[in-house]
């Protein structure tokens, strides 16, 4: 009697064939941690988009009232009342919103993960019974590897560098290594923070969502899919 070939990790495209296919209203072939995060994705861009175009038409509007107002020989500058009036600096205003969304993305992709391995848990009839209401991202990543994945690849993994960045330095770069790898050298503060603009953040989720994508069909065909997989841990 021949022994059975020993179990092999799938490949994306392999998972993929086996029938993972998200559906257009949040219904398709993937689990339920998928159907989640693709919701907060969307939200995410939506709020940046819509808040930066608002905002800034609201700043416009504002400088705008300030310059035809009539005003005296001693009257302030226009940009102190305009400081005076919104109390913040568009640009200050425009760095913290697009450093709130990445932070916001990357966590939501940490919150994917523990949700997916969650899932692959019970499928393999096993409950977490540890005192956390869930897993710490870690314990998911380590996880997984069980079933071949990498769920911080490189790409992912420079935008998590960033999070870090932004999260526990404000985006302050300390570090000639940091000022060459985040800072814009166009600009006079690439030397302090961490330089971001709205293109350059939708790039980044995008790197995330491309993550995702490449975790999920394989996270999918060990819960829906029935497809036989090592046990991992709860």
């Amino acid at each position: 009697m021949t022994n059975p070939a020993p179990w092999q990790p799938l490949t994306v495209a392999e998972a993929t064939s086996l029938g993972w296919a998200p559906g257009a209203s949040y219904m398709g072939n993937a689990t339920r941690a998928y159907d989640e995060w693709r919701m907060i994705n969307r939200d995410q861009r939506a709020y940046l988009g819509l808040t930066l175009k608002w905002m800034n038409e609201r700043f416009e509007a504002v400088w705008q009232e300030i310059q035809e107002s009539p005003a005296g020989e001693d009257s302030p500058e226009a940009i102190d009342v305009f400081d005076k009036l919104v109390g913040i600096e568009p640009l200050d205003w425009e760095w913290m919103l697009l450093a709130g969304v990445l932070r916001d993305a990357v966590t939501a992709y940490e919150v994917y993960v523990v949700k997916a391995y969650l899932e692959v848990l019970e499928h393999q009839e096993k409950d977490y019974k540890h005192d956390e209401a869930a897993p710490p991202f870690g314990v998911a990543w380590k996880q997984s590897k069980i079933l071949g994945l990498d769920v911080r690849p490189q790409p992912v993994n420079e935008v998590f560098q960033l999070r870090n960045v932004l999260t526990h330095q404000r985006g302050q770069l300390r570090t000639e290594k940091d000022r060459a790898k985040y800072g814009d050298t166009s600009s006079p503060w690439s030397s302090i923070e961490a330089h971001l603009d709205e293109a350059k953040v939708l790039s980044l989720l995008d790197v995330l969502e491309t993550g995702v994508n490449d975790l999920d069909p394989i996270y999918w065909a060990h819960t829906w899919g029935r497809q036989p997989a090592p046990a991992i841990k709860a």
